[in-house]
């Protein structure tokens, strides 16, 4: 086969792959461009485009939810490690998993922020969960429906697999090396694409089968009696004041006492040795 032959084949080819990829004749085609062979590209913004199902209308599985909740739970002062316990026996029971536990304290609570996982079937009875664990101070649900999403990217996969089963088959055909080397650019980018939606996709369906929930669990600190705090106050004042005078006398007397007691003692000394030797002489000579 030869080379214009060859070619044309590889841009008709490709050309078709890339129009089976979007689907249908209303959405935007992107071209790219290697070795001078046009390159279609089926990638979408998934979430302004519908899909024609095999009937004729747009498809969407309403079953793909993701759920997420936060709570807010107040246990009574000396139980916040039993009932975080007690909190993770009952989710671990039912399948669920804790996810991480983060446990801080400060001078008025100490408190467990909690990461779950739960399945979806047990989300509804959480709030039930929750008060049997303590009061329950706040909580809040959301429930997104990503069945369109969900939708846009297995169709993305499929026509991304379908137009990479087109390019690998030109591989088997003979020609030119800069021919074999665009056509293996655009396999590369394509596998590259089904990848990165396989990724969503996988994302999608962990967050679909297990919901994921963030619980406070805290408890108050213990009420002190102000009554037996303020004497205790006071003798604290006052021993710092006592200690902070003695301080103040021993500088004072470190700082005159020394110096005084040091020329009281130079003063001395010079007595004995001056006015000490004089005294006998004047005595001999009254004898």
């Amino acid at each position: 086969m030869n080379k214009p032959v060859l070619s044309l084949l590889v841009i008709a080819v490709l050309l078709f792959a890339g129009c089976a990829s979007l689907g249908i004749g209303s959405q935007e085609i992107g071209a790219r461009s290697a070795n001078g062979i046009a390159m279609p590209s089926p990638a979408l913004d998934s979430g302004s485009q519908s899909y024609a199902s095999g009937s004729g209308g747009t498809y969407s599985d309403s079953s793909k939810v993701i759920k997420t909740a936060s709570a807010s739970i107040e246990v009574p002062s000396g139980t916040l490690d039993s009932k975080y316990a007690s909190l993770k026996e009952k989710i671990t029971g039912k399948g669920g998993q804790i996810v991480s536990a983060d446990y801080y304290e400060t001078d008025s609570t100490k408190t467990y922020n909690v990461v779950l996982k739960v399945k979806p079937a047990d989300f509804e009875s959480l709030a039930d969960t929750f008060k049997s664990i303590g009061t329950v101070k706040s909580m809040n649900s959301n429930v997104q429906d990503v069945g369109q999403q969900y939708t846009d990217i297995e169709i993305r996969i499929k026509n991304l697999e379908k137009q990479r089963d087109s390019i690998t088959a030109l591989l088997d055909r003979n020609g030119t090396l800069s021919d074999i080397l665009a056509v293996e650019t655009e396999l590369n980018r394509v596998q590259t694409d089904i990848e990165m939606y396989q990724s969503q996709k996988l994302n999608m369906d962990r967050q679909i089968d297990m919901s994921t929930v963030n619980v406070r669990i805290y408890e108050e600190a213990p009420a002190v009696d102000k009554d037996v705090l303020l004497p205790l106050k006071d003798v604290g004042n006052i021993f710092l004041g006592a200690l902070g005078f003695a301080i103040l006398a021993i500088s004072a007397i470190a700082g005159f006492g020394i110096p005084m007691l040091i020329v009281i003692g130079l003063v001395y000394m010079a007595y004995l040795k001056f006015f000490k030797k004089k005294e006998p002489k004047q005595q001999e000579k009254k004898k």
